[in-house]
């Protein structure tokens, strides 16, 4: 059978893991308004079917503050491991590989990933009665993962396809005007993925872009409305005869609408 279902419980192998974080701050006696932040992280895991590994992360901030300007470079990395659930190698009788044959493998691996990000966040504190801060956030970020399970993200559908290798590139960027005539919020977001196996993260649209527009009046009235548009994106099924199935999903546009009150209770 090539497809199974997840039940609700996720027991895990009996597992001995360890962590520890170490943090520092600091800033300079001849730049005041400059400052970092930076820590480092290790944890250990070893379960009891074999495997042990050890996950570092790390990453570092930096502030720069000159009024009305903040600059916040940073960057972070990290290293993640994921076991399999009891559940998950209860079906490993019924691992099939990409290409649809079975496998003599006895239990699922683990899943690994590395990411990493590098993002610069900008704000502008006017502090005017037409605008109270304009911000703007970018970023860029990397993910590798292995032997990644197939599943969808709204159902307990699983396909056992273990993926040798997945990446994940892209961008996503943001510009924020806060407070402008003193009621209203504005966001604009944008976001681009580059997914070497779509099939990994089905559903998952390739390019996304938003405008939020936020009002609360003085008599707690509030209006939110959001149109966005979702990217191409790629979904799968197992047909009838168990053979994995995939569709494209077009791109589209939509809307959505909230109108409330807030009524404060004393």
């Amino acid at each position: 059978n090539f497809k199974s279902t997840l039940s609700d419980e996720f027991f895990y192998d009996n597992k001995i893991a360890a962590s520890a974080v170490f943090a520092f701050s600091d800033q300079l006696e001849n730049l005041p308004n400059l400052s970092w932040k930076t820590y480092i992280g290790l944890r250990g895991d070893a379960v009891a079917s074999g495997h042990q590994d050890v996950s570092p992360t790390f990453g570092a901030k930096i502030e720069y503050r000159s009024y009305p300007w903040e600059f916040l470079p940073y960057l972070n990395y990290g290293k993640n491991v994921k076991y399999p659930t009891l559940i998950e190698n209860a079906y490993v009788s019924d691992l099939y590989n990409i290409s649809g044959t079975d496998t003599s493998q006895s239990r699922l691996k683990p899943e690994y990933s590395n990411s990493a990000e590098l993002g610069l966040q900008i704000q502008y504190n006017v502090n005017k009665k037409i605008l109270n801060q304009l911000s703007l956030a970018f970023e860029i970020f990397s993910r590798t993962s292995y032997n990644k399970l197939l599943t969808r993200p709204f159902d307990n559908e699983l396909a056992f396809i273990q993926i040798g290798r997945n990446v994940t590139k892209g961008f996503e960027a943001s510009f924020k005007l806060s407070e402008f005539w003193r009621r209203f919020f504005l966001t604009f977001s944008i976001m681009d993925l580059n997914i070497s196996n779509p099939l990994l993260y089905s559903f998952k649209p390739e390019k996304t872009a938003s405008v939020n527009l936020n009002y609360i009046s003085s008599l707690g009235l509030y209006l939110n409305s959001t149109l966005f548009y979702e990217g191409q994106s790629t979904a799968w099924y197992v047909d009838l005869e168990d053979e994995l199935q995939t569709e494209i999903i077009d791109p589209f546009y939509d809307i959505d609408l909230t109108v409330g009150i807030k009524i404060p209770v004393r």
